[in-house]
């Protein structure tokens, strides 16, 4: 779906980043040549007056009619601008200490707000006058409603309607200025005109024979399954989008129906996933989310609808705010940005919104400069947030120019563009995303050259080419190359990276169609997705993406010279054209640099290198679990089991959800330094613990046990051993470290059958060695006696040798006869058993 607010082309000069501009304060002349002054945007020395433009000529003509109330935002000067541009720089230069240190909201208005008392005196100024304002923590734009005499007097002009060709619409008529007092202050006023408003331009599609996504299909595409494995589930991340409320007969209705969104999240999301928590935030008295929005004859509620569902689908968990006002005016859009940017913290929707990772933007318009919108980028990137927005949907359009807000770029700030791709995915397509397992190819998002819808790109006159496209030779050229087409030899380029764009499934309820599925086609699906994408990307780092446009296109540089070596972070387009464009490996002006494997981002930009565990073993489909001792937890149906981590040492432990089979060695550790990892885990028949004990050694003991399946279990220091095997039968043998000790049995067997038991002890005994005692010269019949220290006496010994079993060591021995005649020489001794007989 397209939403294309035609915003004007620039009323503004631009001196640095301080911007002194009106904003819709104009009435632009017509294609009849008809004279419009166009009084310079100028503040003069002092300050006293901000200038607008003043329409003469008879192209635009005042009619009789009164213009009703306004709602206009006044934006204030930052208070050291300078100082905000030089850390933005230093955010983006990874030689800084301070890269990606991001501000929190209090440390930003401290540094960089308004003063306090220019603030509250411009705020007092206005309530004396009658209006009523709205204020913002950050003390950077003042909402003023009220009345079109009031804001004549406030700003010394005539706002009337007026008529040119065929539109009407109120503006100033007569130069506008402000008091003097404020000289110098004021940035930019919106809301003065109401000539250039949005339109919302739906792509519905009948059959097209393509396959149809629904949003959850993309987390495999994009590979944020793996992230969801590693580090759960973005719960803790906020997702905003920005848009207007519809309308019917001309009635305010509200933007979507909450149960439209909550039907989508609890059919069209993988089983066990958490659902996103939703809030739709109305600014400048727009209606709450409801039933009415399906009588909404804009259409809007179906692009409020999309944004919720598309970013919920890549980000589940997480919490999604649409911010919107009444319509679909600059003014309220600035509103919504201020209202984004500063929570209250008195509410539910307050606190979630202090928690903003990501906002999506899926409308646009002319190339064209709000310096309210853009100090709010500024403050975006200081404190970390990303900013998105689609494309634009008006692929071949024959003056291929980009919009607002995609075309905003600076060096180190602005928007992401993301343009739209048509995707095919490996797998299986299914209405909760389980059956999709990657991208089996991608295509330029573009219908037909009769309908010019497709994805939208080009180069802006408005924006010059900011230094991460300019430090890109890639992009550069395509940027430059292509002038003869865009007629801008250099600017800002987009879109910057691209997403699903076409055939995507969205649930709502409408008036004129009913409640279903509807199939829809627009980058404004794009955008959302990766917000969701790049909420799940913060929350797997722990830290914020912020403004991630130079690390695109450095790493897509470096990816499309080859100098990269890891997985790529991003999916090239090779295939298609919008008409006007076409895609290329590398940077194009149609697709960006393609779409983004988040998985493979982060290893790319956090130098993570790849562990994978594949296991064998378990029967195909099996879950099985690798817990970290970081208390990352992971699983897979796999496998193998793919994570990223950091250089460090870490601890495992691996399962499997089969109660039968269980791994080898439970538990293991792995280093990371540097290279990829890859480790086995082998599942087997789950284990028993079988016991071993002896009896018999002496402390230390020291003995051994080894089974037929070659486990051995080294040296045992106690007189028990415990091992834990599979069912089975084994056999065992037994021996000692101490050779004076023997077995008594020294082999066996044993079965194990589904449970523990105890093999038969082992008894220990020391080893004996026969020693023989020889004797000569006594006659015949003649007996002798041996005493061997520590043993029994030999009694009457009646042959001439006498053997006894010793264990080693040393003995006293005495020798004597029967016959007194006869005298032993020696009579007695020592003699000394060593590991054999004696």
């Amino acid at each position: 779906m397209v939403i294309v607010p035609s915003l004007p082309a620039s009323f503004s000069s631009q001196s640095g980043s301080a911007i002194e501009q009106v904003k819709g304060s104009a009435i632009p002349g017509n294609a009849n040549g008809s004279s419009i002054t166009n009084s310079s945007f100028h503040t003069d020395i002092l300050g006293s007056r901000i200038t607008g433009y003043v329409a003469t000529g008879n192209s635009t003509v005042p009619i009789n009619k009164k213009v009703g109330s306004l709602s206009v935002v006044i934006t204030l000067k930052y208070q050291d601008q300078a100082g905000l541009n030089s850390y933005l720089q230093e955010l983006q230069d990874p030689s800084s200490p301070f890269y990606h240190h991001y501000l929190t909201h209090r440390e930003f208005v401290q540094r960089y707000s308004p003063p306090a008392e220019v603030y509250n005196s411009l705020n007092k100024y206005l309530a004396s006058r009658g209006f009523d304002t709205k204020t913002y923590s950050d003390r950077v734009s003042v909402g003023v409603s009220g009345s079109a005499s009031q804001f004549d007097s406030l700003f010394h002009t005539s706002i009337m309607n007026v008529k040119k060709g065929n539109s009407t619409f109120y503006a100033p008529v007569k130069p506008v200025s402000l008091g003097w007092q404020y000289h110098g202050a004021i940035s930019n006023v919106a809301g003065l005109s109401d000539e250039h408003t949005a339109q919302i331009s739906p792509l519905f599609t009948g059959p097209s024979g393509s396959e149809v996504l629904f949003g959850s299909d993309l987390q495999a595409a994009y590979q944020l399954d793996k992230l969801y494995q590693a580090r759960g589930y973005p719960t803790n991340e906020t997702v905003a989008t920005i848009l207007w409320s519809g309308a019917y007969n001309g009635s305010s209705v509200a933007p979507f129906v909450p149960s439209d969104i909550s039907y989508y999240f609890s059919h069209n999301l993988p089983p066990g996933e958490p659902e996103p928590v939703f809030y739709g935030l109305p600014v400048g008295g727009a209606p709450l989310p409801g039933p009415s929005a399906k009588n909404d004859s804009t259409r809007a509620n179906y692009e409020s609808t999309l944004d919720l569902e598309m970013a919920g689908s890549t980000a589940p968990g997480a919490t999604l705010v649409e911010v919107y006002g009444p319509s679909p005016t600059m003014s309220y859009l600035d509103q919504a940005f201020a209202e984004i940017l500063n929570p209250n913290y008195n509410t539910t929707l307050d606190n979630a919104l202090s928690h903003v990772t990501a906002i999506s933007n899926s409308w646009g318009g002319g190339d064209s400069y709000d310096s309210s919108w853009v100090q709010y980028e500024q403050e975006s990137a200081a404190r970390g947030i990303t900013v998105l927005a689609s494309s634009g949907d008006n692929g071949n359009t024959g003056n291929p120019a980009p919009g607002f807000p995609a075309t905003v770029g600076y060096d180190s700030y602005g928007t992401l563009a993301v343009g739209g791709t048509q995707t095919s995915v490996a797998g299986n397509a299914s209405n909760d995303g389980t059956g999709t397992t990657g991208i089996a190819s991608q295509s330029v998002w573009y219908n037909s050259p009769s309908s010019g819808d497709g994805s939208q790109g080009g180069v802006s006159s408005v924006y010059s080419e900011p230094s991460w496209q300019l430090n890109s030779p890639d992009a550069n050229g395509v940027i430059t190359g292509n002038s003869t087409i865009t007629g801008v030899q250099s600017g800002r380029g987009t879109p910057d990276v691209a997403a699903v764009g076409a055939n995507m499934w969205m649930y709502m309820s409408t008036y004129s169609y009913g409640t279903g599925y509807y199939e829809l086609w627009g980058t404004s699906v794009a955008s959302p997705l990766d917000a969701g994408l790049i909420a799940t990307m913060d929350h797997y780092t722990g830290s914020m993406e912020g403004f991630m446009n130079p690390l695109i296109y450095s790493l897509g540089q470096d990816q499309f010279q080859g100098l990269y070596n890891g997985p790529p972070p991003f999916y090239w387009i090779y295939n298609g054209s919008n008409g006007e464009f076409s895609s290329a490996r590398g940077y194009n002006l149609v697709d960006g640099w393609g779409s983004i494997n988040a998985y493979n981002l982060i290893l790319a930009e956090q130098s993570f290198e790849s562990v994978t565990l594949t296991e064998s073993g378990l029967p195909s489909g099996t879950r099985w679990y690798v817990n970290l001792t970081n208390g990352q937890s992971f699983s897979s149906t796999s496998n193998s089991i793919s994570l990223s981590e950091p250089s460090g040492t870490y601890g495992y432990t691996a399962s499997s959800e089969n109660g039968r089979l269980v791994p080898s060695s439970p538990a293991g550790q792995f280093s990371v330094n540097g290279s990829p990892v890859s480790l086995g885990v082998t599942f087997q028949g789950r284990s028993y613990s079988v016991v071993f004990s002896e009896t018999g050694l002496p402390p230390p003991y020291e003995w051994y046990v080894n089974l037929s399946n070659g486990l051995s279990s080294g040296p045992i220091s106690s007189s028990s051993y415990t091992a834990s095997l599979p069912n089975g039968t084994y056999s065992y043998t037994v021996s000692s470290g101490n050779k004076s000790y023997s077995p008594g049995i020294s082999s066996g067997s044993f079965t194990v059958q589904g449970a523990a038991m105890t093999v038969p002890p082992v008894s220990f005994s020391e080893v004996r060695y026969t020693f023989t005692f020889n004797e000569i010269n006594l006659k015949p019949g003649m007996t002798w006696y041996l005493n061997v220290s520590g043993q029994h006496s030999s009694g009457p010994v009646s042959s001439t040798s006498y053997s006894l079993k010793l264990p080693n060591g040393t003995y006293s021995y005495t020798a004597a006869s029967t016959d007194k005649r006869y005298v032993p020489s020696p009579s007695y001794g020592t003699a000394t058993v060593n590991g054999g007989p004696g």
